[in-house]
């Protein structure tokens, strides 16, 4: 590979479009070995692994971005389903994450062995951003992304909450990885798309009818492919 190559991290979905699947290639990290696809000259890691077998709170976060270090990717675009909390995203939504809490609790960093602070005031590069924005014009800017641990969806009380902090969206991996690309200075850029209201924001909680949760990972995988060209 080049030096300078471009990266997608993806979960649902990705893993049941045929014709990623095809280019399928495996890399041995120190933190373990890593699943990849290369498409179109994209790296793409499903996070889930291709079968989707790996639980959002199991996900081997330390080697996947380990990997993209490893193949020289210098730019990524993460893709999340997630949950909406307001109407910022609205269920069967996009949006283009401008910020992020994290709650999972996780303890994962590159730095586990050193006194390294990473700053996390601007976590997203503007610039592919923008280039998100260009892609997939129907997706909203300036969504704040809150990470919990799963497996579990959350209680009422949790997203009242999370909602009085701030947060229009919710998911289980992306603070986890946004940090860790951080640290390896990765440019990244995340795109969401909602498949549900969370608990107690609507009458009960549901998922879309309207757009099939595949078709929504494949306009989200079209967008961050046009956007990394």
């Amino acid at each position: 590979y080049s030096d300078s190559m471009k990266g997608i991290i993806a979960g649902t979905g990705v893993d049941k479009i045929e014709e990623i699947k095809r280019n399928s290639h495996v890399i041995e990290t120190k933190y373990g070995e890593v699943e990849y696809f290369v498409y179109d000259g994209v790296v793409i890691i499903p996070r889930h692994c291709s079968n989707h077998s790996i639980p959002p709170h199991k996900i081997n976060y330390l080697a996947n971005i380990e990997a993209f270090s490893l193949l020289g990717v210098d730019e990524v675009v993460g893709i999340y389903c997630v949950g909406s909390i307001t109407d910022k995203v609205k269920m069967g939504g996009y949006g283009i994450i401008s910020d992020y809490l994290d709650f999972s609790g996780r303890n994962i960093t590159f730095f586990s062995e050193s006194v390294k602070h990473t700053s996390v005031s601007n976590p997203f590069d503007k610039n592919l951003s923008k280039k998100l924005k260009n892609a997939l014009k129907e997706a909203e800017e300036g969504v704040i992304y809150l990470t919990t641990n799963g497996p579990r969806f959350e209680t009422k009380a949790e997203i009242n909450a999370y909602r009085i902090l701030g947060a229009d969206v919710v998911g289980m991996t992306g603070g986890s990885e946004m940090t860790l690309m951080l640290e390896k200075g990765i440019k990244m850029a995340a795109l969401c798309y909602s498949i549900n209201w969370c608990t107690g924001v609507k009458d009960d909680f549901s998922f879309s009818e309207e757009k099939d949760e595949v078709e929504m990972s494949n306009v989200t995988l079209k967008a961050a492919l046009e956007a990394l060209r």
